[in-house]
């Protein structure tokens, strides 16, 4: 018949790991270009002659770039609690608590 859960080359533990890790790789790249158009965002505002109250435009600059950093970082989190839930389903190939984890876990409906 066909290859049974354990034998799959689907569930194996590099596959688990490895969307997690191109994410975060892909995060930080993100985050990389970001903190380089936020600096240069920062410098301009500084130094800028022709800007019409500075202050406010680096507090909002700072505002957003905060926001959406953290936002990043929550993702992130949410991205290693998935995957010790996916590597120990694999690891172990008990994929109840997987199951439940995905579709009974309140925190997990609340966060997505």
């Amino acid at each position: 018949m066909g290859a049974s859960i354990a034998q799959s080359s689907i569930f194996s533990v590099n596959i688990a790991l490895l969307a997690p890790v191109v994410s975060l790789a892909s995060y930080q790249h993100v985050i990389g270009i970001y903190l380089v158009v936020f600096g240069l965002s920062t410098y301009f505002l500084c130094k800028g002659k022709y800007v019409y109250n500075p202050g406010m435009h680096l507090m909002w600059t700072t505002a957003v770039f905060l926001i959406s950093t953290s936002g990043a970082i929550f993702n992130i989190t949410c991205s290693f609690i998935d995957v010790v839930e996916f590597y120990t389903a694999v690891e172990t190939q008990n994929f109840d608590p997987l199951e439940k984890f995905l579709t009974r876990d309140d925190a997990k409906t609340v966060l997505t």
